[in-house]
């Protein structure tokens, strides 16, 4: 097997008579290598190794360390093929030894950085070995580091697109930890390069730009911190899904990134550090609904489609559940709709009541998800209010009913201002049902005509509701029955009725079971109120009977009308 062996020279052996060797073109360009601490990429990420060589042999690039320094390399690389020898970590045959690197650092011992591109076979691609030594030691190493792909202009980039990404812990945290996932949203360009941007879940925010390997690899290791023994790191691997779709699964077994912060005094939360805590990640390709579409159609979620809003403990769901949502579903406008509510809510068709509480949307061009949710407390027997802030994003999974849709996390600020913000976990997960409303209204909703007999129970007639079906004017007198014809649209949701013009709500969420849905403009107008009772087939359901009832006071009268369906058609 023919090896091909490359052995930095650093600027001190400038000096030597020989001259190195050019390099094959398919070794020349840049390079990446994600350092760990221990061999095999075990231990934890320590630093990150970019480099860019030319085809005369002359490279140049920086280490970025976990000190939160960054150290300019510069050198040469000599070449040379020859049959590998039995030796388990081959050094090269251009020089006598491994060229050397010494990066001096102020106050402290010096690191020398050993590097070493190998190739094995014509089909396979260039490696990146390193070695960074501190007093003879290995303190940060790698034998993986690959160079860069290059797409030439038109050639397709088969990664190409927009992805969302999850950061989830691959155990519990303790008090003292973050306790949700981390986050980024970004897209892969026509140049192969990943460019992403999110959160980590104590609300720190990092972005990146990643070369990508041969194999769609990319390697990260960001210090959003900006303080020494802190950062990101981690690798990403994209593969193919059964529909071609380009994605990552979270490893089964130990970690896809690490997360590391030292303490700060002043910092918002988690002012004691954390870590190094393990992370799996769950990148998936998003893709934009297009005209016409929303992202409930093209997760396959329908408006019909509920899911389950899950948190952690961190706040004691019980005390407040009339504030939180238990399901919610995504409607055509690309906003989260409550549900199912917590005890004590309001009724889930109750979209005013729940305005005020709680709002939330997926932007479909990232698939990012934020929401909000305003609580209150009751303090020396005043009431306090706090809002909390949700994060996140979905992910365009692969068909599964229970997988989670969504993850992120949520920050409130603490009822104590002088304590730190309190940052907890949160997700959409299955099983997914079908919300009953949409079960009910499969068959009832629509427009239909109605013939109804009406009575007015008032002889005042002046100023009655101008909506109200009139009758002829050749009608029986007041306080007598009269027939009157009446449009009546219920929505596709159900939770509107529009009776001869005027638009009422659904009052109470029926069942499967119930024959019988009331509609009222009982909280909004209740001075000049309508009052509609329909009653539904519960084996066509389609409705059989409608009662309508007026009323509106007008000091001192009051004047009411009311009226009963004798005939029905549906549209």
């Amino acid at each position: 097997m023919n090896a091909l062996r490359l052995c930095l020279l650093g600027s001190f052996l400038s000096a030597l008579t020989a001259v190195a060797a050019p390099l094959p073109a398919k070794l020349a360009g840049g390079y990446q290598a994600l350092l760990y601490t221990g061999a095999g990429d075990t231990g934890s990420p320590t630093g990150l190794l970019t480099l860019t060589v030319t085809t005369k042999g002359g490279f140049s690039g920086k280490l970025t360390s976990s000190e939160n320094k960054v150290y300019g390399v510069k050198g040469t690389l000599d070449y040379t093929a020859a049959e590998a020898p039995e030796a388990e970590e081959p050094i090269g045959t251009a020089s006598t030894l491994p060229a050397t690197i010494s990066i001096v650092r102020k106050g402290t011992t010096s690191l020398d950085v050993v590097l070493m591109i190998e190739n094995f076979g014509d089909d396979a691609e260039p490696v990146l070995t390193v070695k960074v030594k501190e007093s003879g030691d290995d303190v940060a190493l790698t034998d993986n580091g690959f160079r860069v792909k290059t797409y030439a202009k038109g050639e397709t980039v088969p990664t190409l697109g927009s992805y969302t990404t999850a950061l989830e812990l691959t155990a519990d945290p303790d008090e003292d930890e973050p306790t949700g996932s981390g986050f980024a949203t970004g897209a892969i360009d026509a140049k192969g390069n990943f460019k992403l941007a999110g959160k980590l879940s104590d609300g720190t925010a990092f972005s990146a730009s990643l070369p990508n390997g041969a194999a769609n690899q990319f390697v990260l290791f960001a210090n959003p911190y900006k303080r020494a023994n802190s950062f990101l790191a981690g690798k990403i691997k994209l593969t193919q899904r059964s529909d071609l779709r380009y994605h990552m699964l979270p490893a089964q077994t130990g970690y896809d990134f690490q997360w590391k912060k030292d303490p700060g005094v002043k910092d918002k939360a988690f002012r004691t550090g954390f870590g190094p805590l393990n992370l799996v990640a769950s990148v998936e390709r998003w893709i934009a609904p297009a005209k016409g579409q929303t992202v409930g159609s093209v997760l396959d979620l329908g408006v019909e489609k509920l899911f389950n809003f899950a948190l952690d403990d961190t706040l004691n769901t019980t005390t407040y559940s009339r504030f939180f949502p238990t399901k919610l579903g995504i409607t055509v406008k690309n906003t989260l709709r409550v549900g199912e509510g917590g005890s004590g809510s309001p009724a889930a068709q109750d979209e005013k009541a729940w305005a005020k509480i709680f709002v939330g949307k997926v932007d479909p061009k990232t698939g990012k998800v934020t929401a909000t949710i305003n609580i209150e407390d009751t303090v020396s027997g005043k009431i306090v209010k706090r809002r909390i802030t949700f994060e996140g994003v979905m992910l365009q999974i692969e068909s599964s009913n229970d997988a989670p849709l969504c993850y992120g996390f949520f920050t409130v600020p603490n009822l104590d201002k002088t304590l730190p913000a309190i940052f907890g976990a949160y997700g959409f997960t299955g099983p997914i049902t079908d919300d009953q409303i949409y079960v009910i209204a499969g068959a009832t909703a629509g427009t239909y005509t109605v013939l109804l007999n009406g009575t007015l129970n008032s002889d005042v007639t002046k100023g009655f509701p101008s909506k109200a079906p009139k009758f002829p004017v050749t009608s029986v007198p007041l306080n007598r029955s009269g027939q009157v014809t009446a449009t009546l649209t219920i929505s596709s949701d159900l939770r509107t009725m529009t009776f001869n013009g005027t638009t009422i709500s659904l009052l109470v969420y029926p069942s499967p079971a119930e024959s019988i849905i009331v509609y009222s403009n009982l909280y909004t107008s209740p001075m000049n109120r309508l009052t509609v009772e329909i009653q539904r087939s519960l084996t066509t359901g389609q409705i059989i009977g409608v009662y309508a009832d007026y009323n509106q006071t007008k000091y001192p009268n009051v004047l009411w009308a009311t009226y009963t369906s004798y005939n029905i058609t549906k549209k």
